[in-house]
């Protein structure tokens, strides 16, 4: 049982995904509360 939504955005890399995704959320009413930042140490 798989509990993701996996997508490629083709011809986008992380960060423009990301402001997509957030301009996408904003047209909408919507925005990011929280963002986590993951860093290998």
């Amino acid at each position: 049982m798989t509990y993701t939504i996996n997508r490629t955005i083709p011809d986008a890399d992380i960060d423009a995904a990301e402001r997509r995704t957030r301009e996408a959320l904003a047209e909408h009413g919507f925005g990011v509360l929280t963002a986590v930042s993951l860093v290998v140490v």
